[in-house]
């Protein structure tokens, strides 16, 4: 089963994405450390720049999410 979510900005249309669930034994706080470790990486392979956290923070959601499907 998968979760969809809908995200608004203040310049585009609300994006809907599906977030698949976790795996048995995987819960969601694992997930979001994974992301939150991978968003900080993302931080650091840049120079450690400020300004660009939900950048680094949605690409690190989205491989994560990309990792977990092909895993499954």
């Amino acid at each position: 089963m998968t979760t969809v979510a809908t995200m608004r900005t203040k310049t585009s249309e609300p994006k809907t994405r599906v977030v698949p669930k976790p795996k048995e034994g995987q819960s969601n706080a694992n997930m979001e450390a994974e992301i939150r470790t991978r968003a900080y990486q993302n931080y650091e392979q840049r120079g450690r720049v400020d300004g660009h956290d939900l950048a680094d923070w949605l690409q690190a959601e989205s491989e994560t999410i990309m990792e977990r499907r092909e895993a499954a």
